[in-house]
């Protein structure tokens, strides 16, 4: 096997506003000799689900970077993320104890074979800024396409009541939420929309 490649793949994943049981999402950015060639970003699994982790999202973007190289029947990468716990799984490093990562694993592990070279490497952060930013753009995307009064709580005493159940019935509690440091921008624009919902309009 050539240690020469000819393609470098970023990835990342992301679950807000919370981790676990937020919106997982992943962005992929690939470069061909320095030059962008490709970028991508979406949502991995069900939003506000069990499944919706960090881990989950970094491995779903893994997944996708891989299998848009191999559908690009390019054949020599260098992978690089800021998840510990991806690269040196897929390096043999650790080991997979998690139940729901593990089929991701043996999916992305299931590539390996299909190309010539396939080098992964850890990188801090700050060198993972593009593919940071689009599992943000991901979230945001997402968060602002559905109608507020659909969205599920995943946190706190409400979890899994819709946002409109708890404005209806515990007003208190979406104005608490909204004055919170922690929640999204979009998320916090979301809560505040919600704060002024007159409930006589609302089906």
């Amino acid at each position: 096997m050539s240690n020469t490649v000819s393609h470098t793949v970023f990835f990342d994943g992301a679950c807000e506003p919370v981790n676990p049981g937020g919106v997982a999402t992943w962005g992929i950015v690939v470069y061909k000799d320095n030059n962008l060639i490709h970028t991508d970003c979406g949502i991995a699994g069900n939003p506000f689900s069990s499944i919706s982790t960090n881990n989950f999202a970094e491995y779903s973007a893994l997944i996708k970077a891989i299998e848009y190289c191999f559908r690009e029947s390019i054949k020599r990468i260098l992978v690089k993320g800021d998840s510990q716990l991806a690269i040196k799984q897929m390096t043999g490093e650790y080991s997979v104890r998690s139940a729901y990562i593990l089929p991701l694993y043996i999916k992305a592990s299931g590539y390996i074979k299909k190309f010539e070279t396939i080098i992964f490497e850890w990188i801090p952060r700050k060198e993972n800024k593009e593919a940071d930013r689009l599992s943000k753009k991901a979230y945001t995307d997402y968060i602002t396409s559905i109608n507020p009064v659909d969205i599920v709580l995943p946190f706190g005493r409400f979890k899994g009541r819709t946002i409109f159940w708890v404005k209806k019935h515990r007003p208190q509690y979406i104005e608490w939420l909204a004055n919170q440091t922690w929640p999204s921008p979009e998320l916090k624009k979301i809560l505040h929309s919600v704060e002024q919902l007159d409930l006589n309009t609302v089906p």
